[in-house]
């Protein structure tokens, strides 16, 4: 380019009007009533789809989020059949909640191998194939970590004898 010419940068296509995430919860099944409710008896996700829509950048840019719900039926197996119907048919890109080491390992396949971008609100799993970052993030850190630390507050408290308990499953 000659020395009076100016660039033009390239145009920033413009954010659509509306954005979908999908959510993963356990609906139902065993961990059906666990932390389900946010503020005033409203299933969180409300809570946080009013919250997200409110936010100034939101409004400023003209973006409707919308949260896209779906239960994990709290099995592995339902997380899976929960994600891809989220993928499938309502061509969601992203998914949070699956609060559950075991929902996470029951879809983390389908989600690496399809590029879709997910976040674990409480998934402690130990396992390595949980603990490998790529389009899968998880909140909290793994057992390994509490395990690490539950021990040093028993040392400190001056406890001398435990008993190990543990499970054989994503979780354990």
């Amino acid at each position: 380019a000659q020395a009076n010419e100016t660039s033009t940068p390239a145009s920033t296509p413009p954010l659509p009007s509306e954005v979908q995430i999908g959510v993963v919860y356990p609906l139902t099944g065993r961990l059906a009533d666990v932390n389900k409710w946010g503020p005033e008896g409203k299933p969180f996700w409300e809570a946080a789809e009013t919250d997200i829509n409110n936010l100034p950048e939101a409004v400023a840019q003209g973006v409707h989020f919308k949260l896209v719900v779906r239960s994990s039926d709290s099995t592995d197996k339902g997380s899976l059949a929960a994600v891809q119907d989220l993928v499938q048919n309502d061509g969601i890109q992203a998914i949070v909640g699956l609060p559950t080491s075991s929902e996470i390992v029951g879809s983390i396949d389908y989600l690496r191998k399809n590029h879709i971008a997910a976040i674990s609100s409480a998934s402690t799993g130990p396992r390595e194939d949980l603990m490998r970052p790529d389009t899968v993030y998880r909140l909290m850190p793994t057992e390994l970590y509490m395990a690490r630390k539950l021990a040093d507050l028993a040392m400190y408290l001056g406890y001398t004898k435990a008993a190990i308990i543990y499970r054989t499953d994503g979780w354990g």
